[in-house]
């Protein structure tokens, strides 16, 4: 039985235009009493207050994550000045990084793996370790390199402006709707080179120029948190595009086995999660899905050809200091810069499923999954690796 909201109490829930699922979800269980079936009610009352969010994420809109926002940086900026970027270790003036792509840190600098680093494609996919790990490529049944004498660089995934003469290359769950937007919001020649609407954006198709007029950078995320979004996309998201034949059908054709696994369970959703990562080792999740969201982001680097377009690789955790970074490297002028910085998510328009997904528990069978079949994303990036996957002394 649900409990009525007085005039005053249903005001401030819809005095905002948008009411987020989450901020539903707590109300909606907040007026089931306890003798009730409290998920299914819930659930049911909580989708209703979002009902046009929450027909958008199951039509296959992509949520961003993380969310960014720009600022347009004046001319007296303190971040900007030369003390402020050295401190930081931000290079002065425009150039490609070094050879190696890493930054020293005195006499204890290590060559094998990256730890804090300026980096273009190229540097990273030398180091020896991100090498090593790149030729495992543990999730290669789902995620193929291109073929050679198949790599058309022109058609890389990437959102770019000749004026600005930057291109950004997609990485999924790492931002990439907000780079994207970057774009469009403040270059009018923006284009995409591979889909016309390119997340939601309405940018005309185009062939990237050549990477002696454009710089190209991305922008990739911890491991273990694209893991988790990259499911939580795929199952509450892409497989919601299809209707219950459809889905059962490509379910069997894939021979999909995760689907079957409870989110709950006991396991607080473990052994879905765990599942889900078996069958996208052993290609069972239906293209029609888009399972690349959960493809290594380092993936780019097993292709030279690839690698070579990528001028800096930075990372969304360091998102301050590499948004500078990027673009001193590409030579961007002071009148022009900005500052970038994340901005917390309020779960606009995820369904209860995507959530759920997203707080799977971080157990330490699943840390040691991700750190297996993402080995190469650890070590390319130099993320450092959760201790369940460090073999005890």
């Amino acid at each position: 039985m649900l409990v009525l909201l007085g005039a005053g109490s249903w005001a401030k829930v819809t005095e905002s235009k948008r009411v987020t699922l989450s901020a539903a979800d707590d109300l909606a269980r907040s007026l089931v009493e306890p003798k009730v079936d409290k998920v299914s009610a819930a659930d049911k009352l909580a989708r209703s207050l979002v009902a046009k969010d929450y027909q958008v994420i199951v039509n296959g809109a992509e949520r961003d994550d993380p969310h960014i926002r720009y600022k347009t940086v004046g001319p007296k900026d303190p971040a900007w000045n030369r003390k402020a970027l050295q401190k930081k270790g931000i290079p002065l003036r425009a150039g490609r990084p070094e050879p190696t792509g890493l930054r020293e840190k005195g006499e204890e600098a290590e060559h094998d793996r990256i730890t804090s680093y300026i980096a273009s494609g190229v540097a990273l996919a030398q180091v020896p370790a991100c090498k090593a790990a790149l030729a495992r490529a543990h999730l290669n049944a789902t995620c193929k390199p291109p073929r050679r004498g198949h790599m058309d660089t022109l058609r890389l995934h990437a959102v770019y402006s000749k004026k600005a003469g930057l291109a950004y290359f997609k990485t999924a769950k790492a931002g990439s709707v907000s780079f994207q937007h970057f774009f469009t919001e403040r270059y009018n020649d923006s284009r995409c080179t591979l889909v016309k609407h390119c997340s939601s954006t309405k940018l005309p198709l185009g062939e990237l120029p050549d990477r002696s007029h454009i710089f190209g950078f991305t922008f990739v995320r911890d491991p273990l948190e694209r893991a988790l979004a990259g499911y939580a996309e795929v199952d509450a998201v892409h497989s919601r595009g299809q209707s219950k034949k459809e889905r059962d059908e490509s379910v069997r054709l894939a021979g999909t086995t995760y689907t079957e696994v409870p989110r709950k369970h006991g396991t607080h959703g473990t052994a879905r999660f765990i599942a889900y990562l078996d069958d996208l080792a052993k290609n069972r999740i239906p293209p029609e899905w888009k399972p690349g969201h959960s493809c290594p982001e380092s993936d780019f680097l097993r292709a030279e050809e690839h690698a070579e377009r990528y001028g800096f690789v930075g990372r969304v955790e360091d998102l301050d200091k590499d948004w500078k970074t990027m673009q001193q490297l590409a030579g961007v002028p002071p009148e022009k810069r900005t500052n970038a910085e994340s901005v917390p998510r309020d779960h606009q328009g995820k369904n209860h499923d995507y959530l759920l997904n997203e707080a799977t528990q971080r157990s330490d069978e699943v840390m040691r999954r991700v750190c297996h079949l993402y080995e190469a994303d650890y070590a390319c990036f130099g993320y450092d690796r959760p201790d369940a996957c460090t073999p005890a002394r």
